[in-house]
């Protein structure tokens, strides 16, 4: 019985590998901006991560800026963010300061999120 037991603790074990390595990194972790938007484009599900992946490290609670975080605080300003960001790198008021450019995809994201009314 135990022979038994290990033996399908052992193929239980390879079919866990098979599958695990199967999968391709992108299925197993999904950028915020690959979710898919076919039912709107939200704050909770599409537009909060991409920020906290951007904007986070200045723009979360317990930082010195406003919290874009927040749905209310990043609904009042979408203006700005969308002005801000699509500046050149280097240009006055340019986010994320000291950093990179968002890619285009996900600056189309936040203004589709703003086209699309804004979903929390």
């Amino acid at each position: 019985m135990t022979n038994t037991l290990a033996r399908y603790d052992l193929t239980f074990f390879g079919i866990f590998i098979s599958i695990l390595y199967s999968c391709k990194k992108e299925e197993l972790i999904s950028e915020p901006e690959m979710e898919d938007t076919s039912l709107g484009t939200k704050f909770s599900v599409h537009i909060r991560p991409l920020l906290n992946t951007h904007c986070g490290e200045c723009h979360s609670a317990g930082t010195s800026q406003t919290n874009y975080l927040d749905y209310d605080n990043a609904k009042n300003a979408i203006t700005s963010i969308l002005d801000r960001i699509q500046r050149e790198e280097g240009a006055s008021g340019f986010m994320p300061r000291n950093g990179n450019k968002l890619p285009q995809e996900s600056i189309d994201l936040i203004q589709q999120w703003q086209d699309e009314g804004l979903i929390p």
